[in-house]
């Protein structure tokens, strides 16, 4: 049974993310950030899978939910759509007056929006930063000899045997790059697809927002 994720929408990176990542919002474990924008810096990706002293530690299991943050602190204007032939999933606009809206909890795994080749594998240009600061993150000094879990989504478009296939090799292609462009030794990574049984939006499982790949710790 897949549990249902709730999106909780916060405002910019500056301060929000600070104040996740330092504790000082209301701990509660499970949480996914979903990244949007500019690239985050590695060691704040290291945070988020490895919190320092006197953080609390995400538990394992249980339900999760998602957290959408906007890394530009300005609205962003509404995206383009999809060009042909691209699956490509655009960041939905987050305002600073959605924060008010929900408890902000400590996030334990964190995702983004990954633009890959329609119903292929092959990573296109404007996702590779983000992926770029996973790798510099996996050579930072706390995480050597840690392993992350690479997770693959789809939207509900198509079969459900196509997506749940789809996610899993996406989630490897992402591996792949890894240890291609980074060199991470590749018994580090493990990969698993979820298809388009866990949408950030369940209300609505055909949205591009959905195509996405997380990273958790172990």
């Amino acid at each position: 049974m897949t549990a249902t994720r709730q999106i909780v929408r916060l405002g910019s990176l500056a301060g929000l993310l600070a104040g996740l990542l330092a504790g000082a919002a209301s701990a509660r474990a499970g949480e996914t950030v979903i990244f949007s924008g500019s690239a985050p810096e590695a060691a704040e990706l290291a945070r988020i899978l490895w919190p320092g002293k006197g953080q609390a530690q995400g538990a394992a299991g249980g339900a999760t939910r998602s957290i959408r943050i906007n890394a530009d602190s300005a609205p962003a204007a509404p995206a383009p759509r999809a060009p042909s032939g691209q699956d490509y999933a655009a960041a939905e606009p987050v305002t600073a007056s959605d924060a008010g809206n929900a408890e902000a909890p400590r996030a334990d795994a964190f995702g983004f929006l990954i633009h890959f080749a329609y119903a292929s594998t092959e990573i296109l240009p404007q996702s590779r930063p983000y992926l770029d600061s996973v790798g510099a993150m996996l050579r930072l000094p706390e995480a050597q000899g840690r392993k992350v879990t690479i997770v693959g989504h789809t939207d509900a478009r198509g079969s459900e045997q196509y997506n749940q296939v789809l996610s899993e090799r996406r989630a490897a292609a992402v591996r792949d790059y890894l240890t291609r462009e980074f060199g991470v030794a590749a018994d580090r990574l493990q990969t698993r697809g979820e298809g388009e049984t866990d949408p950030l939006d369940s209300a609505n499982p055909y949205d591009p927002d959905n195509r996405r790949v997380e990273f958790k710790a172990g």
